[in-house]
This record gives C-alpha cells, structure tokens and sequence, in this order.
C-alpha cells in the first residue's frame, strides 16, 4: 500500500478501523488501517463504495432515494422503511440531504428531450 503522504511503499497493517458505514446488504467491514515507516503517517485503505466517514454507502442512499422518488409519502416513512435494513436509525435529514445531493445532478426533462430528438430538430 502506498503512503498518500510521502509514497512510501513501507508501510504495515496497524489494525483496523472502528466503525465502518452500512450497505443495502447490512453493515460493511471495517477498513485495514496503515503506518507509514518512512514518515509515520497513518491512513486506511480507500473504500470506493462509501464517502470518507460516511455512515451510509452510496448504493444504499441510491436505493433510498429511488424509493423516495418511487412515491414514498415522506421521509419519515423512508426512514422507518430502511431502519431494519439499515440495522440502525436513518435521520430525515440525511434522507433529505441524499434527495437534494442527486436532485442536483440528475437531468432535467427539456435535457433529456434534448439527447433525445433526432438530428436536425
């Protein structure tokens, strides 16, 4: 594994991280942590699934927010919906965090009809 730091490649296993975030198939394992023997710095392995501290992956937001989307009535209902598979409670706001963080990014219906007409439209 190669230090973020100095790009060392001496670095050893120091153990393993304390909490690891939640998938849409249950909790996640915990990232392997890593020293540095050239600079002493510590970091873990990089996991593609989740944010850096997330709590969440990002599948499992995506399967909320389509859900949401879906016809959910509100966040509450969302929440109370995803508490068992999550193995813990799911906040409304994180919810509502997750819709307006994809809201940004998703199209709009005059760019879809866009990619859509034929050429010379």
């Amino acid at each position: 594994m190669r230090c973020p730091s100095c790009g060392s490649l001496e670095t050893k296993r120091n153990g393993k991280t304390a909490s690891a975030p939640v998938g849409r198939s249950g909790r996640l394992k915990p990232l392997q942590r890593f020293v540095c023997s050239a600079c002493g710095a510590s970091f873990s392995a990089l996991r593609r699934a989740a944010k850096p501290g997330a709590s969440f992956t990002e599948d499992f937001a995506l399967e909320a927010v389509r859900l949401y989307v879906q016809g959910l009535p509100s966040y509450r209902t969302l929440a109370r919906l995803l508490e068992p598979q999550a193995g813990r409670p799911v906040s409304r706001t994180t919810i509502n965090r997750w819709v307006h963080e994809l809201a940004a990014t998703a199209k709009t219906p005059l760019q879809v009809s866009i990619e859509l007409a034929p050429p010379g439209w």
